[in-house]
Order: structure tokens, then sequence, then C-alpha cells
């Protein structure tokens, strides 16, 4: 996940550089660190809190998955019991089945 995030990163970075590089040749302005590190520093906390956010709804959606399946099971369970408890349904009961 980390490298996914350094990867993009880098991709966006290169972007901004090469944005920043082509304006600067067209309009003749001056090249100097403070005109990359705006878009560096913007791209670096735009990508940063789409991982964020992917990250906490990765982690909504698996509680949510969690809580659904432990119901799923809770409810099978009481199926389960209730069926046991009531031996009568059955043909002959569970008890007389191996004598």
């Amino acid at each position: 996940m980390f490298r996914l995030y350094l990867e993009i990163l880098a991709v966006n970075a290169g972007i901004s550089v090469f944005a920043v590089l082509a304006v600067s040749a067209m309009s003749g302005i001056a090249l100097t660190v403070r005109v990359f590190t705006f878009p560096i520093v913007t791209q670096a906390l735009l990508t940063s809190l789409v991982f964020i956010f992917r990250e906490l709804v990765r982690l909504h959606d698996a509680r949510i998955t969690a809580r659904a399946l432990a119901q799923r099971t809770a409810q099978q369970l009481a199926v389960f019991n209730n069926a046991v408890r009531n031996q009568a349904g059955f043909s002959g009961g569970i008890r007389t089945w191996n004598s």
C-alpha cells in the first residue's frame, strides 16, 4: 500500500514539475525552488488525503462486513439451538438414533 502511495506521489510530482517547467518556458518566468515547492506540496497533501480517506472507507466496510457475518452466524446458531431443544419434531428424536 505504501509503495503504491509513493508511486502515485512520484507520478503526480513529476507531472507538476513538468507543468511548472512548461509554464515557465512559455511565460519566461525565472525558475527558483519556491516555484516548485507549492505544486509538489499540494500534490503530496492531496494524495495523502485520498489515501487516508480510502483507508478509512476500507476499515468502515470491513466493520460492516464483520458485523453482518456475526449476525448471520448468531442467527444460524439460534436456529440450530432451537432445533436441538425441540427434538420432538424429528422422527424418533436424536436420543434414540444410536440405540
